[in-house]
């Protein structure tokens, strides 16, 4: 998959995102097999238990014995059985232990080799690669304690609770194993989880500033967007208890992209408690050397910006009012088709329209039932995804629904349920699929959902986009909406002016001026509509100037017509 990405053929988000699903399913199946073997891993899955059965050692080895026996074998054992990994991990533990109160732990300068991205490895001795492995651990490892520590988020936190950007990746399980007083556990897939992060950053060798510029464009973007909407917000546009809590909310937000990744708040965070960079450390340290959490704090900030966003969108009803009126002009040949604005319909029409758009003569009544059920055009839950209910619901732990919508059918060989003729119930028992096939299909899922939600859609220059249509609409036809329905369609700009409208238009002719007065004449009526088709006629001009200048209408590369 990593390989994959380095060739451009799947996104950063994509493959970080399997890839912390990849570790979920190596605890589910660590846990099947503790729960098949239980006479042999009891309570849990010791390292050296395994290690002395699998090399048939007359006893089982304790855990320096195992560290001591590893360096003596050949490298590609070393590396099939994870030797490394553990290691590194125990060696680690051990330093923590020894630590004295108020000091944290940084590796000596010259101690050990410094990890070399560029180098050959096919040129190595066993005894070098080993080394090598050894020092990237060694020096990641302080690392991701300084995210952990530093990120405010206990470990006896809920698994929900506030944590690193990065939380899902390397830290969250880091936590258990850097927890004062405890066995420091090395469980399987702790050591699965870095053995990733070892080869990730040996896959992508001398091109680790790639993941960290996607990382950073993405972050500038989401904070320059969300920026520009509070410093350009117009108070009389909202209603004013709307107003403050979505400032103070998007405030938060906008300020924590800021802090957490483009100020780089593990590096600021060590500047704090005098940790010294080493020579020649790049800037972002944390994410340079791993391009994993990279991608996987891409998709932590799209996540926490649609949620602020998406109730921004949903409470103001611009967007909502600007599809309905795109819609009704385009049925009667008033604009012309807006590539845009036709993706926006297809990403709202659930909620916004129903299972249908409406005909001519029927715009008003769908107009009215979407305000009238107040739902917003957009579900909280990331589009209603796959992708946002692994990730933010069960939080990459695999479930019926989730297998069901993976492997709809049966007739695959595929069995979508957690049922098993098993009677110890194993998750993986049930199913006719390996992991290698879930991940496959989960991947044209994600990329999938990456185009056909609004995750990546920039809600914040939409909603913007969306209030100067109706701002400039009502400066050309203020004069004629008052002459005709008076002041009081005033006080919601938005979906008043389009309710208004399509009173007046889906209205027959000869019972127009009976049922709103004699100031309803068809020259009013056209000038209204005249005032609407420039407003969005204006819009996608501007919209489409911002495209020409380098500034899409989506935080990641999804295509645009």
């Amino acid at each position: 998959l990593w390989l994959q990405y380095r060739a451009g053929k799947i996104s950063l988000a994509t493959v970080s995102f399997l890839t912390t699903q990849s570790v979920e399913i190596a605890k589910e199946m660590e846990e099947d097999l503790i729960l098949s073997f239980k006479h042999f891993f009891s309570p849990h899955m010791e390292y050296p238990t395994l290690f002395g059965s699998l090399f048939r050692f007359s006893s089982e080895p304790s855990a320096l014995e195992t560290a001591l026996k590893l360096q003596e074998m050949d490298y590609a054992t070393i590396d099939f059985c994870m030797g490394q990994t553990y290691s590194a991990l125990w060696q680690f533990g051990q330093a923590l232990d020894r630590l004295k109160p108020g000091t944290l732990p940084t590796p000596k300068e010259n101690f050990f080799r410094p990890y070399q991205p560029d180098a050959d490895r096919s040129t190595m001795d066993s005894k070098t690669l080993y080394q090598q492995d050894i020092s990237m651990f060694a020096y990641h490892f302080p690392e991701v304690l300084f995210n952990a520590v530093g990120s405010g988020s206990s470990v006896n936190e809920s698994r929900t609770g506030s944590g690193a950007v990065d939380e899902p990746v390397l830290v969250r399980n880091f936590r258990f194993f850097i927890k004062k007083n405890t066995k420091r556990p090395i469980p399987f897939f702790l050591l699965y989880e870095w053995t990733m992060w070892k080869d990730i950053l040996l896959v992508n060798g001398s091109a680790l500033q790639q993941p960290l510029d996607e990382l950073l464009a993405l972050a500038r973007r989401l904070h320059r967007s969300g920026l520009g909407w509070l410093n350009e917000l117009n108070p009389t546009h909202y209603a004013r208890n709307d107003m403050d809590s979505w400032c103070v909310l998007m405030r938060e937000e906008v300020d924590k992209v800021k802090r957490m990744v483009i100020d780089d708040a593990v590096a600021d965070w060590k500047t704090v408690n005098n940790i010294p960079r080493a020579a020649g450390e790049p800037d972002h340290l944390m994410w340079y050397a791993n391009p994993w959490a990279c991608g996987a704090a891409m998709y932590q900030l799209l996540s926490m910006l649609y949620h602020s966003s998406v109730q921004l969108v949903n409470g103001s009803g611009y967007v909502a009012s600007l599809l309905h009126l795109y819609h009704a002009l385009r049925l009667d040949d008033r604009v012309q088709r807006w590539p845009f604005m036709e993706k926006l319909l297809t990403l709202m029409q659930p909620r916004a329209f129903g299972k249908a758009l409406p005909k001519r003569g029927q715009c008003l009544r769908s107009l009215e039932r979407c305000f009238g059920e107040r739902t917003g055009v957009l579900p909280i839950d990331i589009g209603g995804s796959l992708l946002g209910k692994l990730a933010g619901i069960l939080e990459y732990r695999l479930d019926d629904d989730i297998m069901d919508t993976l492997f709809p059918d049966s007739k695959a060989g595929i069995l979508s349920t957690f049922t098993s003729s098993s009677s110890s119930g194993l998750k993986f028992g049930g199913w006719k699929c390996d992991a290698f096939t879930l991940l496959d299909r989960l991947k044209h899922h994600i990329e999938l959902e990456l185009n056909s939600t609004c995750l990546t859609l920039d809600l914040f220059s939409t909603e913007r986009l969306a209030t100067s249509v109706f701002v400039r609409w009502r400066e050309s036809s203020h004069d004629d909406l008052v002459s005709i329905f008076g002041r009081s369609y005033l006080y919601q700009m938005g979906m008043m002016d389009v309710k208004a409208w399509m009173e007046l238009f889906e209205t027959p002719a000869g019972k127009r001026e009976k049922l709103f007065g004699q100031n309803a004449t068809l020259e009013r009526m056209e000038s209204i509509t005249q005032g609407a088709v420039k407003a969005v006629t204006s819009a996608r001009k501007n919209f489409e100037k911002a495209l020409s200048n380098g500034i899409p209408a989506y935080y990641l590369d999804v295509k645009e017509d």
